[in-house]
Parts: structure tokens; C-alpha cells; sequence
């Protein structure tokens, strides 16, 4: 994974987090968190290894769930253009 496609703001329960540092924090989630933080971990694995690819599942609101392959850069594409529509600010998470 490019290191670019981490926020240099990036924080999990409010501490910073390097890139360098993401996948022991990754790692620890998933040992030690709740439900959630488990699966956050483990997405957070999947997003920083070197495929260009991430696999999600759907919410099955319309059928059975599914996994489908997401490109990692059209993620990062939609978040920033979802912040430039809501006007969001650095920082004013």
C-alpha cells in the first residue's frame, strides 16, 4: 500500500498512528479489541497491504450480502470528494 493513501492525521481513540506504526496497532486490535476493533484491524491490514484492491461486503439491504472488490484509490477519491462537498475542515472530526 502507498504510504500516500494514509492520512498524515490518521488516529485511532484519538492517538496518532504512523504509517509505520499501523500494522502492530492493526495486529493489537484484532487480539486484544472489541468485536468492532477487531474488524477495524483487520481492515486496516487489508488497506495498507500492496494490493490495489480491497475486498468489502455488501450490506445485503437489497439481497444476500457479497463481497466485492473496491480500487483502494477510487476509496480515497470518494472520501475526499465527500469532504469537499460537505465543506469539512482539517481536523473537525
Amino acid at each position: 500500500m502507498n504510504k500516500a493513501f494514509i492520512h498524515p492525521n490518521f488516529s485511532i481513540h484519538g492517538r496518532a498512528i504512523s504509517f509505520d506504526d499501523l500494522t502492530e496497532v492493526s495486529y493489537s486490535l484484532i487480539k486484544e479489541g472489541e468485536g468492532y476493533e477487531k474488524q477495524i484491524g483487520a481492515f486496516l491490514l487489508d488497506w495498507i497491504d500492496d494490493s490495489e484492491i480491497i475486498l468489502v461486503k455488501t450490506s445485503g439491504s437489497t439481497g444476500k450480502p457479497k463481497a466485492i472488490a473496491l480500487q483502494k484509490e477510487y476509496m480515497v477519491n470518494s472520501a475526499l470528494a465527500t469532504g469537499s462537498y460537505f465543506n469539512l475542515k482539517p481536523n473537525s472530526t
